[in-house]
């Protein structure tokens, strides 16, 4: 994700007039983040068992790179690239790890990265940029947006229906 995610929510991420592989790439990390912490704490405000957190599997050498960044192809010829890339078995370990370690029950909105929970950058932990990511992203998708309003308003009943119903208590 790094430095490169602007603090905003891209309004010109996909017009040609702006268009950059490497700012798209990184506000599409950002974007990722945002959404998943308010993605979590949409679950945990209604009950749900399910939790969403990060995993961010490194650098992996696969042709992504290729489309990206212009200099990974000459990088990879001058240097061995084992000595600076994951291999995808090695980069999808995070993701198992996310998947299936004990510790993480029940456990959501975490930055995970080599197996470990680390800090994602500041920005990310703005609930207003996550509010407004989210809510742009259901209007694109054509859904309702659950998030309660700016005013601490509960969203009403029907909108519950895009997360499902709340489980039951004990």
């Amino acid at each position: 994700m790094g430095a490169l995610g602007r603090h905003r929510v891209p309004s010109c991420a996909f017009r040609s007039t702006c268009y950059s592989p490497h700012r798209a790439y990184a506000q599409s990390k950002l974007a990722l983040v945002l959404f998943t912490y308010h993605l979590q704490g949409l679950l945990a405000a209604r009950g749900h068992h399910v939790t969403a957190n990060v995993a961010d599997p490194g650098v992996v050498n696969t042709d992504l790179y290729r489309h990206v960044f212009w200099g990974t192809g000459l990088l990879r010829k001058l240097m061995m690239s084992w000595c600076f890339f994951k291999t995808p078995d090695e980069g999808a370990w995070t993701s198992v790890y996310a998947a299936v370690a004990p510790e993480l029950e029940g456990v959501g909105g975490r930055y995970l990265y080599n197996e470990r929970e680390t800090e994602s950058l500041a920005v990310t932990y703005d609930p207003e940029l996550q509010h407004q990511l989210w809510a742009r992203s259901c209007r694109m998708a054509g859904v309702p947006d659950v998030t309660p309003d700016a005013r601490g308003a509960q969203p009403a009943r029907h909108e519950d229906a895009a997360l499902g119903p709340a489980p039951a208590g004990p």
